[in-house]
């Protein structure tokens, strides 16, 4: 069966390549995406999905789903698609190909395997978010299983967990004043930078690993001006979710404390709020089974990386996930060499081997209780 599946994703190569190249030369940024999302829908369509767009409340999200006449569990491939800076240097474009192509692969046998089978259009992963606003929606209701694969400069499986992060947005109004007249003005400016001298000192107190980080964004326009508003952003993060929700009150308080020192008012605005990860080992090891029966290397994540965050995080509380990597490049994401590589002939075997690797993990998910009992038993356990 296995072969089997290697050819229908041969068979449909040429079009899920050309969609990579096209998301690739019309570098959309999050939320904008809607080229991208057309020619993923128009493919998924052509082939048999029922396309449900806007989805989640997203003009570029949908869902695309092929459901099998026979009762069995579901499959969905995430597909992510925006640039970042303008173009593709973290790669969404291969993403997109390889999961389509799972998706379409897979769908040509699950009225053996019984279930359905579904490909989730993800926007705005760069720093929007789009995962978490599907989860929160309910997106993601009836799906058993996630998976999708990164292009990197290596293939590895079981990275260690993403650091939950929230960005927090503080804004300070005052009342402006000439320096003469000084002791009647409200300086929203000194309450901006008590704010950062007090997230220093509180600093010992928060959990190990955690970092809270802050810019100025306004600060005043002049010198002999005093400044009646001023806006700064944090970025607050932790190992897991549970501390940067306290981390964010204790903030909330430290940001009043600063305005109550001049008087000033301050509104401090949440983000959106990254989980740290719970990304299933099972999986992992079986999509490492038919990466290396495709000749991929396949290296395990070293414990001590430092990581991220990514809304693929949030994915993982709720549903047994899989988000592994595969070697596109040796160059760092976010790169010249990283953009470049995407659209390389390496680029395109990348799409193939994402498709082919990712539709046969997911045949044997849908084929085999017993793996499905040992996924379920590592999901419960890891978010309880």
């Amino acid at each position: 069966m296995k072969e089997k599946i290697i050819a229908a994703v041969e068979s449909i190569r040429g079009e899920i390549v050309e969609l990579s190249h096209k998301i690739h030369e019309n570098p959309e940024t999050g939320y904008q995406e809607f080229r991208a999302s057309a020619w993923q829908k128009e493919l998924l369509g052509k082939y048999g999905f029922e396309i449900t767009a806007p989805f989640c409340g997203m003009e570029t999200s949908y869902l695309a789903s092929y459901a099998s006449k026979k009762p069995g569990p579901s499959m969905a491939f995430l597909a992510e698609y925006d640039c970042l800076m303008g173009s593709h240097i973290c790669g969404h474009n291969t993403i997109a190909g390889g999961s389509v192509g799972a998706g379409i692969a897979l769908s040509r046998f699950v009225n053996e395997t019984g279930g359905r089978v579904c490909v989730v259009g993800a926007p705005a992963e760069e720093g929007g978010g789009g995962k978490i606003k599907i989860v929160d929606e309910g997106g993601l209701e009836g799906i058993d299983y996630a998976m999708m694969m990164h292009p990197r400069f290596q293939t590895m499986i079981r990275r260690p967990p993403l650091m939950a992060t929230a960005h927090v947005e503080v804004e300070y109004f005052g009342k402006t004043t000439h320096p003469s007249k000084y002791q009647s003005g409200i300086n929203a400016l000194t309450s901006l930078i008590s704010l950062f001298n007090a997230v220093d000192a509180k600093r010992p107190s928060w959990p190990e690993k955690s970092t809270v980080l802050g810019v100025i964004l306004e600060g005043g326009r002049a010198a002999n001006v005093m400044p009646d508003y001023t806006k700064g952003l944090f970025d607050i993060r932790s190992t897991k979710k549970s501390e940067v929700l306290d981390m964010i009150e204790d903030f909330k308080r430290l940001a009043q404390a600063a305005a109550d020192v001049t008087g000033a008012r301050t509104e401090a605005t949440v983000g959106l709020v990254y989980s740290d990860s719970h990304l299933n080992g099972t999986m992992a090891d079986q999509l490492r089974v038919n990466l290396e029966a495709l000749g991929e290397t396949v290296v395990i994540g070293d414990p001590n990386e430092k990581t991220g965050a990514s809304d693929i995080a949030n994915v993982s509380e709720i549903v047994p996930t899989a988000h592994e990597y595969i070697f596109l490049v040796n160059a760092s994401a976010h790169t010249e060499p990283f953009r470049e590589a995407a659209r390389s002939r390496r680029g395109d075997e990348v799409v193939a081997l994402m498709a082919k690797a990712m539709a046969m993990t997911g045949y044997d998910i849908l084929t085999d209780p017993i793996l499905r009992d040992q996924i379920q038993k590592e999901f419960s356990a890891s978010v309880a």
